[in-house]
């Protein structure tokens, strides 16, 4: 078979194109294309293979590779809620780290209504997904028996899971609801409230069990306690209004800052000052709630971080399937700003 003579003219460029021009065996060329293999060839030739393979306008075949490796290299993104402003942050890290392994990053939303999330599992499991970053919340997720029954690599976000060998990436909630605390008792609150995430939400039954347990460690008693349905602005007005109903406190620390903001809604309703009257606390530091009429104070994620690691872990189980689980918690910071202060005298 004859050879092409101009391969940006006759079609695609291919390995052997490569190979020709370097006078290089296919099999250097292709070592050097593949981040897994690259370190294979000496850093001077891989140069050359990958100057060559541009100026031939070269492009991998992952439709063959697919047939060879019997992978996809597709890696799907499960996300609870595509509004909340944290997690482009998360899905940029993800990419970021998965792109150069020629990983190709699929994302998709899973409601909170089941009918819909076994649809989302028998449209990951027709696409044969390579593996599974989960970010979803909720305590009994069909998406875990999906990647269970199926054998998927599994990674989870900001849940551990007790039952299942999977590695996870989790923000150390313990942490974050004790410095919350230990910061209020500092300014000198004692009536110290909660506002809580939803209770089916492994996320929102640790910060709830982390604010207690912090209290307690405080020597303080929990001045009121409720829950949200979802972590939404709407749910944070309605819990706070049920606080307000209740006994009198100084502060409340929320476990989101969606529940915060509408926290400081209702107050602001209600002509009470924050943090004159009563000191806010948020959790996650979104974007732009620094930006507020009274800048929030709240526990910050660093869900880059959180994306980078959870990306890695997943590299490393695809590479190694027999890869002992890793069970990563990162540590937050307390972010103070002007929402919380020394209660009133």
């Amino acid at each position: 078979m004859p050879r092409r003579s101009n391969p940006t003219l006759d079609g695609p460029a291919r390995l052997s194109d490569i190979a020709q021009k370097l006078g290089v065996h296919i099999s250097t060329v292709s070592r050097a294309l593949n981040p897994r293999t690259r370190g294979l060839v000496t850093p001077e030739l891989a140069q050359k293979i990958t100057d060559a393979a541009a100026g031939l306008n070269y492009r991998p075949n992952y439709i063959a590779s697919s047939l060879r490796t019997r992978r996809n290299m597709t890696v799907g993104v499960v996300l609870p809620d595509i509004q909340n402003a944290t997690f482009p942050i998360l899905v940029h890290a993800i990419e970021a780290t998965l792109a150069p392994e020629n990983y190709l990053t699929l994302v998709s939303h899973a409601s909170s209504s089941y009918p819909s999330q076994d649809v989302l599992v028998d449209q990951l499991e027709s696409r044969r997904v390579d593996g599974l970053i989960l970010a979803t919340a909720r305590r009994h997720e069909p998406l875990l028996r999906f990647a269970a029954k199926n054998g998927v690599p599994l990674v989870t976000i900001t849940r551990a899971e007790e039952d299942l060998a999977v590695s996870s990436v989790i923000n150390d909630d313990l942490l974050s609801m004790t410095k919350a605390v230990r910061h209020l008792a500092e300014l000198g609150h004692s009536r110290i409230a909660h506002l809580g995430g939803p209770a089916d939400t492994a996320m929102g039954r640790i910060r709830w069990a982390g604010f207690q347990m912090a209290m307690r460690m405080a020597g303080l008693t929990p001045a009121g306690m409720t829950d949200t349905a979802f972590n939404t602005r709407e749910e944070g007005r309605g819990a706070m209004e049920r606080l307000l109903a209740g006994d009198l406190f100084t502060a409340v620390v929320t476990a989101h800052d969606m529940l915060a903001i509408g926290c400081i809604d209702v107050m602001k309703q209600r002509g009470i000052r924050c943090p004159q009257d009563i000191s806010v606390i948020g959790h996650n530091d979104m974007p732009l709630v620094d930006m507020l009429t009274t800048p929030l104070t709240t526990a910050r994620i660093d869900y880059h971080r959180m994306g980078t690691e959870a990306a890695r872990l997943m590299l490393q189980r695809l590479a190694d399937p027999d890869v002992a689980s890793i069970n990563l918690a990162l540590k937050p910071e307390l972010i103070v700003r002007r929402s919380t202060a020394p209660p009133p005298a």
